[in-house]
């Protein structure tokens, strides 16, 4: 593009700042109401006018696509607005410019609608509430084909998940930036709002909306307070798989985002130990089921959610009848208990069991599981929010709803006779 052309946005004092000192990734911790996505959104529009790259692509991820719409959509087409013969998508939430470059709002709903893409810039707003793997498995590597850059804007949701660890980072890491925005000392909101803010919140909602504090528990997690005993009651620690005991399996079948896995013993200690966690996205059972196998534990039962009997038409058996036949020893979870009753089973068992660290995504996923929050109402939905966390949740609720966990083990060689009947289907 051949003209300079002005977008309508002037930063703030704490904006030029963060514009003076920006490296190759960064990450800003800033309070509600600092005007975040609104410099975001500024931001990708002049990286897509001035990177001297054809074919410029530049990324802007929130937590949902609703959300990315709801906070980010007005804002592109209003900056865009002064620049002639600029083409904008309303379905795909995209805008191009007449320059070849492109400026996309997506979300991290589901992470691998994303893998193999290119980027020479990527936004990602609130990525404290984003499935871990967003970053390392699919942004990262689509900036490394043009070396692009990265920045990551939020409020803190706990001393966990993908802020925290992009902030810890960020603070020895080659490369990175990183700066933090309190409400106390930006002044950009009125030390009146401030204070009313403060009477109708708690003094933890406070601390983490608005002065940025890392120590809060997360809005709305159904067993914040059970993780944070765990913790400071020592219960994620190393543990030793115990070879004169049964290892046993809890699993949820995700369909949009993973297929989640705890492996646990019921120990000596009176405690239930959880020895690992695993995630398996794009893998079907036979596959998951050999990866299981691997880990050369001495199985017992496997936990599986109660509607695994579905027919799945993509191998022709139902996904009970094909753990089944590959040797494993599926126990369908109870389903006569409600919602809230199962999470509040959950709750209690919390207290009696421990983690070893390696399980740190699922760990991750207990913490966040969480209500879904009404903007509109102001109030919490009565059911979770859908999101990444919640199968790894799910799993866990299951193991502590279900009965004669403690069983039989599973047959020493599994029938594969099953996938040549599943190729049939493909």
């Amino acid at each position: 593009m051949s003209k300079v052309v002005e977008i309508p946005f002037k930063p703030r004092k704490h904006q030029r700042y963060m514009d003076d000192h920006l490296d190759r990734f960064n990450v800003f911790v800033c309070h509600r109401r600092f005007g975040k996505t609104l410099y975001t959104i500024a931001k990708l529009v002049q990286q897509a006018l001035t990177i001297p790259r054809d074919n410029v692509r530049c990324y802007y991820y929130c937590p949902t696509f609703a959300q990315a719409k709801r906070v980010s959509w007005d804002y592109l087409k209003e900056l865009s607005q002064p620049i002639d013969d600029r083409r904008i998508n309303e379905a795909e939430l995209r805008v191009d410019y007449p320059n070849g470059a492109r400026i996309q709002l997506g979300s991290a709903e589901n992470p691998d609608q994303s893998r193999g893409i290119y980027a020479d810039f990527v936004a990602v707003d609130e990525p404290a509430l984003m499935y871990p793997r967003m970053w390392s498995e699919i942004l990262r590597p689509a900036l490394a084909d043009r070396q692009g850059r990265a920045i990551f804007l939020g409020t803190p949701a706990g001393r966990h998940g993908l802020l925290f660890n992009l902030w810890k980072e960020a603070e020895t890491s080659e490369g990175w930036s990183r700066f933090m925005f309190k409400s106390s000392e930006t002044g950009i909101l009125p030390k009146e709002e401030l204070k009313a803010a403060q009477n109708t919140m708690s003094p933890e909602e406070y601390n983490q909306e608005f002065e940025c504090s890392f120590n809060a528990m997360i809005k709305g997690a159904y067993w914040g307070r059970e993780m944070e005993k765990a913790e400071q009651e020592g219960r994620i620690t190393p543990l030793l798989y115990d070879q004169s005991r049964p290892v046993h399996v809890g699993m949820d079948l995700g369909v949009r985002h993973e297929n989640s896995t705890w492996f646990f013993q019921f120990a000596a200690d009176g405690y239930t130990h959880f020895l690992a966690y695993a995630g398996y996205t794009r893998m079907g059972i036979p596959d998951i089921i050999r990866d299981w196998r691997k880990r050369e534990y001495i199985y017992g039962r496997c936990v599986v959610p109660h509607d695994i009997k579905n027919l799945s038409w993509s191998t022709g058996h139902t996904r009970i009848e094909t753990l089944r036949r590959l040797g494993v020893d599926a126990l369908e979870a109870n389903k006569d208990l409600s919602l809230d009753d199962s999470i509040e089973a959950a709750r209690n068992f919390l207290s009696t069991c421990k983690f070893d660290p390696s399980c740190d995504h699922g760990l991750e996923a207990l913490r966040q599981f969480s209500s879904d929050w009404s903007e509109k109402h102001g109030v919490f939905h009565k059911i979770p929010l859908d999101n990444w966390a919640k199968d790894g949740a799910d799993a866990f609720r299951y193991i502590a709803i279900t009965d004669r966990i403690d069983g039989p083990t599973w047959k020493t060689e599994p029938d594969y006779s099953i996938m040549d009947e599943i190729n049939k289907w493909h």
